[in-house]
């Protein structure tokens, strides 16, 4: 892949598998820096502890309590290796299928909490 401005280019970005199915936004990059090496970008992370630490410490603690004790998952955030991302532009395209992934798990949990209430279909 070409050279690429990170912050512009990939944070923030809308997460797009290959079905063009939304999987979520980056909120984070997963970076390792050997000695003496530039920075590599190892995965992309986005879910909701990823994003609390962006929006601050406060949030942090919220969030987790919340994770633990409601929802589908325990764990706070996704990563995905960068080799799965296939092209940078408006989106940030990966060669995943959101579905084999947990980036819906909350959509699927949302949506089977919304379907019993009455009138909601």
């Amino acid at each position: 892949m070409a050279a690429i401005r990170i912050v512009r280019d990939v944070l923030d970005k809308r997460i797009v598998d290959r079905s063009n199915a939304t999987m979520g936004r980056v909120d984070g990059i997963v970076l390792s820096v050997a000695p003496g090496e530039q920075p590599e970008v190892q995965q992309i992370a986005f879910g909701g502890d990823v994003l609390a630490h962006r929006a601050g410490k406060w949030v942090v603690r919220p969030t987790r309590w919340i994770r633990k004790h409601v929802g589908p998952r325990r764990s706070g955030d996704i990563r995905i290796d960068w080799k799965h991302v296939t092209q940078l532009g408006r989106d940030v395209r990966v060669s995943l299928s959101a579905g084999n992934t947990a980036a819906l798990a909350w959509e699927t949990w949302m949506a089977r909490i919304v379907a019993r209430i009455p009138g909601s279909r």
